[in-house]
């Protein structure tokens, strides 16, 4: 595996992060999917041009469908059921759209 691999698996695996903040919990799945998938080219795009591997369409793909790869499956096997990236998705959310807390609703202290 080469260090340009590497460098597109690190940016795979931190980039649910960086998704969980843009996403919002009302959007639809399938919206949330286009932007983890625009995310990932993006993601590649950077990548691929920091690395040097931009010169090829062939690097390009490679580094794109590295970070893609990485980014879903880090965050199935370990933002999600951790509940660190669902927590990441609230806590950036404005604050129009959070739900209430149980006391706001009820009028508790």
């Amino acid at each position: 595996m080469t260090s340009d691999a590497v460098v597109a698996l690190v940016v795979g695996a931190l980039l649910p992060m960086l998704i969980s903040v843009v996403v919002r919990s009302a959007w639809p799945g399938w919206l949330k999917g286009a932007v983890a998938v625009g995310s990932s080219i993006v993601a590649g795009a950077v990548t691929a041009w920091a690395t040097g591997q931009l010169s090829s369409a062939q690097g390009l793909m490679q580094t794109v469908v590295i970070i893609f790869g990485a980014s879903m499956t880090t965050y199935k096997m370990f933002w999600q059921p951790t509940g660190i990236g669902p927590a990441v998705e609230r806590a950036t959310q404005p604050a129009a759209a959070r739900p209430a807390s149980p006391s706001a609703v009820t009028g508790a202290p």
